[in-house]
């Protein structure tokens, strides 16, 4: 329907087909308003081991927490091709504690733990933007980190499958660490506006997740984080494109599983000074 039809519409029709049309209306707007939001919100449960702590330590998740938005003009309905929505003053509000987001790069916005954010499980966050067209945003529900079963011994260049059956999450990520050198072996997420949408929109739910060969190079130690995914509901979008619009929340659990053939090096320390080079 064209929207400049819609006045004389509404002279030839009832009040309840007027609100019906107004309805309408209000969907189709909502639709094509090229404004679109991404957002991701990453929180990490306490680890027993130590060295998992220290790992962390090198990645975005050092503080305990960390979120990425990114906002766009999109060109035309249904694409995200537009120039990055740059200057917003956005935020974050978790459980009603608000956050400024600072700008990385124009349309990019990022907040960390040492910058105040906290992920509190089975609470609410909200991202909020303030724009010339007024407040706009987003809510995403917490979920908590998923349990799993990692066991304390496994093979370096084998395949690890673990089991999240019969837990609430829309999907999963995974990150990988040998806590031993600090560095990232296996990172399962999605990375910029595009990937999110295709992983935000995603409903199947995960029973299970396989990590490659790959994520244990080596005799080591290796920390295996895994955190359950909720999304965005639509139902939440306060002036953005309900189409095109995505956002999820998810709270990593990181267990330690060891390659080394003689066990005695499993409680082996990590050597700092060489994670400084």
């Amino acid at each position: 329907m064209r929207l400049t039809n819609l006045l004389p519409m509404l002279l030839l029709t009832g009040c309840g087909d007027i609100e019906k049309l107004l309805s309408l209306r209000d969907a189709f707007d909502a639709y094509t308003n090229p404004t679109v939001a991404s957002v991701s919100i990453l929180g990490v449960a306490p680890a027993a081991d130590h060295r998992v702590d220290m790992a962390l330590g090198l990645t975005d998740l050092e503080g305990g927490a960390t979120a990425s938005a990114w906002l766009v003009q999109a060109e035309r309905a249904g694409g995200l091709d537009g120039d990055g929505l740059g200057g917003q003053s956005v935020r974050l509000v978790v459980d009603g504690q608000g956050v400024g987001m600072e700008e990385a790069i124009p349309g990019e916005y990022t907040a960390t733990g040492d910058m105040g954010l906290a992920y509190y499980p089975l609470t609410e966050a909200r991202l909020e933007i303030d724009t010339a067209e007024g407040l706009k945003g987003l809510s995403v529900g917490l979920p908590d980190a998923p349990a799993f079963d990692l066991p304390a011994d496994h093979r370096a260049k084998v395949p690890l499958g673990l089991d999240l059956g019969g837990q609430d999450y829309d999907a999963a990520i995974v990150m990988v660490i040998d806590v031993l050198t600090g560095v990232v072996t296996h990172e399962q997420t999605p990375e910029g506006a595009v990937e999110l949408y295709d992983f935000a929109r995603g409903d199947d739910g995960i029973a299970r997740v396989d990590i490659p060969a790959e994520a244990f190079p080596d005799e080591s130690v290796y920390a295996v984080g895994i955190a359950g995914t909720w999304n965005a509901d639509a139902e939440t979008f306060d002036g953005l494109n309900v189409a095109l619009t995505t956002g999820f929340a998810a709270r990593f659990r990181f267990a330690t599983t060891c390659t080394f053939v003689e066990p005695a090096m499993c409680d082996a320390e990590p050597d700092l000074s060489s994670w400084d080079e």
